[in-house]
């Protein structure tokens, strides 16, 4: 048999394998808990949050009730404004060029299972589901070496949220730190 074709082979077995144990995994996170990661690159900073959804607008469901309707408007729109959430030093010069704000709740651009969907592929959402808020911002700063920290001011706005798992890589260093309502700044050096 030729290697070349048998290295095809095992290849895409691993890809099938891959793809149905993806399948299979069950994301469960712990309520009131999220993950905070951010990437500078020169001057571009990505900055992603995963939350569940419980500590953001209290349900993990579709929106059932005109409270929760309303709930959930609202905070996409806090979620969306970048200044809202994260606050970068002035001298920075930060601009938000892309803002994502996902979740399975809008029955929108749900993502899971490594891709995304949109209500027309029929996922439904169940009681029992562990819905999150997948955030990101893609900023540019004209004068990165300014940024030594970054501010978070999302708990004051989900204080349901209680603290945030986070992690930087930079051209400083990698980073990675608890936050939470009382300790809201990342530092970004040593």
């Amino acid at each position: 048999m030729n290697i070349k074709y048998l290295a095809l082979v095992i290849g895409l077995l691993t890809v099938v394998n891959i793809s149905f144990a993806k399948k299979r995994t069950y994301k469960a996170h712990v309520h009131g808990d999220g993950k905070f990661n951010l990437v500078v690159d020169k001057k571009n900073i990505e900055v992603e949050f995963e939350i569940p959804a419980d500590s953001i607008v209290g349900f993990e469901h579709k929106p059932k009730t005109k409270q929760q309707k309303n709930n959930l408007k609202l905070a996409m729109l806090k979620l969306k404004n970048v200044n809202e959430i994260i606050l970068l030093p002035k001298k920075g010069n930060c601009k938000a060029k892309d803002v994502r704000v996902e979740t399975a709740l809008t029955g929108e651009n749900k993502i899971h299972d490594g891709h995304e969907h949109d209500e027309s592929h029929n996922d439904k959402i169940s009681n029992e589901t562990h819905s999150e808020f997948n955030i990101i911002y893609k900023i540019k700063c004209e004068a990165p070496k300014h940024l030594r920290s970054i501010t978070l001011s999302i708990f004051k706005h989900f204080p349901r949220l209680q603290q945030l798992k986070g992690q930087a890589v930079t051209n400083n260093g990698q980073f990675s730190q608890q936050l939470n309502l009382k300790n809201n700044k990342f530092s970004l050096s040593e």
